[in-house]
């Protein structure tokens, strides 16, 4: 029997992990699902907007006995569909600078290893000239080596960029997290989720980023970017302190 995905056009899995959801967040912080696990693909375009944020939120489930050593990752592209161009590529395998390679295995978002995870990629000003576009997303092993898909998605979703046009090529700034989904934070306390160190993930909940994103506001007018985000980076610096007993 083919690995599930593979009888689909341009869609191919290896059932060691699998994606469950696709999200994109525009501008406006509003969350579309273009992809759930046994339900029909979303095939209308979606509208975003150039210079205004953009986010990818994909969550995955690890079919082997155990997790691997390596954490999962993901990877995007945007294809014009003009002329078939690549414009926009962004992925959490490859080391994005000298300093990364030194310290490959401790960046935050390659921490988490478990059962089920979410990874999330922010660009604050998405860059791309106004026309239609292609999405391709994939989960893979996060190694500084060439991509080896878990599970691609090629050329799938339908999107649309609006607003100003721009001749210029550049480089995408993203920022990545990556934590367990909520359903599998509470294997947490039996061992069933580990990081890399073989410890218990720290677990920021919905609530917490709540009340730490309400106490931010108390001393900051203007927050850009997602609140949430910072707090929760906020909490990480704070327990690597602690954690180090540097505090």
């Amino acid at each position: 029997m083919a690995p599930a995905g593979q009888n689909e056009p341009h869609r191919f899995s290896t059932n060691e992990y699998r994606i469950l959801s696709i999200d994109l967040i525009d501008g406006k912080g509003r969350a579309t699902t273009i992809f759930r696990l046994g339900q029909q693909d979303a095939r209308e375009a979606r509208i975003l907007e150039f210079g205004k944020s953009f986010g990818l939120r994909v969550d995955y489930e690890c079919l082997m006995q155990e997790p691997p050593a390596n954490s999962c990752g993901v990877a995007a592209a945007f294809t014009r569909i003009s002329d078939m161009e690549p414009i926009m590529y962004f992925n959490t395998n490859y080391p994005h600078s000298d300093e990364e390679i030194q310290h490959y295995d401790e960046v935050e978002f390659r921490q988490y290893i478990g059962r089920l995870g979410r990874v999330e990629a922010h660009i604050p000003r998405l860059q791309v000239k106004t026309g239609a576009y292609l999405l391709t997303v994939g989960i893979l092993p996060n190694q500084a080596t060439h991509h080896e898909f878990y599970e691609l998605h090629y050329l799938q979703y339908p999107i649309i960029v609006t607003g100003e046009d721009i001749p210029a090529v550049f480089s995408p700034q993203v920022t990545f997290t990556h934590s367990p989904l909520e359903t599998d934070r509470a294997l947490s306390n039996s061992g069933g989720v580990h990081s890399r160190s073989g410890s218990a993930p720290e677990i920021i909940t919905p609530v917490m980023l709540e009340n730490g994103v309400a106490a931010l506001r108390r001393y900051v007018s203007s927050l850009s970017g997602e609140p949430q985000e910072v707090v929760a980076e906020i909490y990480r610096a704070m327990r690597r302190c602690a954690d180090a007993s540097g505090c």
